[in-house]
């Protein structure tokens, strides 16, 4: 049984195929989806995602790239907003997907310095309210590894994962060490022949630290490539045979770990 840990059905092409996508994670035994908002109004669209179907779960949160972009001085009303969310929603397992990015930024120097310093102070606001609520973070990190792990740690977030990992060993060991609950999840980029950086912390990482997504509908795996216009839930089965290829475990223990870690980290 698997578990598609990010994704966002409301995207591209893939928001005309929700049903399809939906039977398509049922025939491939997926007992679950977790939707991920960025913004206020899609986090509104998670939660109805999961309120139409029981296989979705809900998370909220504001997207570093959509902070960036938002006065400091809203945070408080937001923040209010997401609570409220929180509160009222059983379907709500996490908050995300918050960070940094700093490849999408402004050409503009002091611009871009105004945006990175709205992204940290976003995600501080929101980190607190996932603290308070106790719930599991998901963590989007582009182009800064070390600018995220030095806010994790003044955070004190413990229930983490960094989404879509895209770094080398040298930085999921320093965000191992963070907490004993730190995990990394892998997307369809693990499939593609020139991310070795990737397979070997794939390769490399404790069976237990590890969940598998597909962010869809983007990063489609490297053998659906030019057969498919868009990456959907169930394609993170791919992910899935991928560590299997890379590690040296037997696929059933691969499969009962990848779903017992994400189980234990969304407490489904």
């Amino acid at each position: 049984m698997f578990i598609d840990t990010h994704s966002h059905l409301y995207l591209g092409e893939l928001q005309h195929h929700i049903p399809e996508a939906i039977q398509n994670l049922r025939n491939e035994n997926f007992s679950h989806s977790i939707q991920i908002g960025t913004s206020l109004e899609t986090s509104q669209i998670c939660i109805e995602l999961a309120q139409e179907y029981d296989i979705i779960r809900a998370t909220v949160g504001i997207h570093p790239c959509e902070a960036q972009n938002i006065d400091t001085a809203e945070i408080p009303r937001q923040i209010k907003i997401l609570e409220k969310m929180i509160e009222e929603n059983t379907e709500i397992v996490g908050f995300w997907e918050i960070g940094f990015d700093h490849y999408h930024l402004s050409r503009d120097r002091e611009e871009a310095q105004q945006q990175k310093e709205r992204q940290i102070e976003w995600f501080h606001a929101q980190a607190e309210i996932a603290k308070k609520y106790n719930l599991p973070v998901v963590i989007h990190t582009r182009n800064c590894p070390e600018l995220t792990r030095e806010e994790l740690v003044k955070s004190w977030l413990e229930k983490f994962v960094i989404h879509c990992f895209s770094e080398d060993w040298s930085f999921a060991e320093k965000v191992f060490e963070i907490s004993p609950e730190t995990k990394i999840s892998f997307t369809g980029i693990l499939t593609y022949p020139k991310a070795t950086s990737i397979q070997d912390v794939a390769q490399r990482a404790p069976l237990n630290r590890i969940m598998i997504e597909t962010d869809a509908p983007y990063l489609i795996p490297e053998n659906l490539k030019g057969t498919v216009n868009y990456c959907e839930p169930a394609h993170s089965k791919y992910v899935y045979e991928k560590l299997c290829e890379l590690r040296n475990e037997s696929v059933e223990d691969i499969e009962a770990a990848l779903w017992q870690n994400s189980v234990t980290f969304f407490s489904l």
